[in-house]
């Protein structure tokens, strides 16, 4: 007789607060709980994944900390991922609106035959109306370009677009660089190709790149656009194509089949 598979979505486990300070793990939604050490999220949520966890790759340094020491560690590492969660959440959120608008934009400007390059003439205009509008969102209109932190440290957003033999289309966020100093178009390039390579995508995969209308990204020479070329040319690759975008750096590989 054929028996039901066994769901664990449908067991509702509950997440038992006393894993919290002994794992050091924090209750997240669905059913899933984080590492306040590594931010790591474990999918089925059993005492036994989360001791797994700990106990292979954070006790030797945490296993110090007992008692009441450890319930303040666990607490001040809650407080820091929580915040750190909320910041990015309101960030991503914000990016949305933005890419969104590209989106929006970007279509006009090619309906018309203009050049993409149009487009930081249409952020100078977002940006004087948002002045006159809605003064507290014109800090939001800077954001079209570039990304950083509340600590100003420069973020790169690494995305990756797959199409299948199907035409089935995916799209997922690779990595996300933090870049402090400098982020020349080597800069970027050498953050783009690390996280190829983490992720084993070769070169001869790629088929478009979308930048935006920065020097260090579009630049035919030190940008990124102009690091790729050279890069693609050292493998005796073809050139590929690269397309201009007010807002988001997205790169689009060939899925593999």
């Amino acid at each position: 007789m054929a028996t039901k598979k066994r769901k664990v979505d449908a067991e509702c486990r509950v997440f038992n607060e006393e894993w919290g300070v002994k794992y050091f793990f924090m209750k997240t939604k669905e059913h899933k709980s984080t590492c306040v050490i590594c931010s790591e999220t474990v999918a089925v949520l059993k005492e036994y994944n989360l001791r797994r966890h700990y106990e292979t790759k954070h006790s030797s340094t945490y296993s110090k900390f007992t008692g009441k020491v450890r319930q303040k560690k666990y607490e001040s590492m809650k407080r820091d991922l929580e915040t750190r969660r909320n910041v990015f959440t309101r960030k991503f959120a914000e990016n949305e609106c933005v890419t969104r608008t590209s989106y929006k934009i970007v279509p006009k400007i090619a309906e018309r035959g203009k050049p993409f390059t149009d487009g930081d003439f249409i952020k100078e205009c977002m940006t004087e109306a948002a002045k006159e509008l809605c003064p507290e969102k014109v800090d939001l209109f800077g954001t079209l370009d570039e990304s950083t932190d509340l600590s100003s440290t420069s973020q790169l957003l690494v995305f990756i677009r797959g199409v299948n033999l199907d035409f089935q289309i995916t799209d997922e966020l690779a990595s996300v660089c933090s870049m402090h100093g400098k982020t020349t178009g080597k800069d970027i390039f050498m953050e783009v190709e690390k996280t190829l390579q983490d992720l084993n995508l070769p070169w001869n995969r790629l088929r478009c790149v979308t930048v935006d209308g920065g020097k260090n990204m579009a630049g035919a020479r030190k940008g990124l656009v102009g690091q790729i070329k050279t890069r693609l040319e050292e493998l005796r690759r073809p050139d590929i194509v690269y397309l201009h975008c007010i807002s988001f750096i997205s790169k689009h590989f060939a899925q593999k089949t």
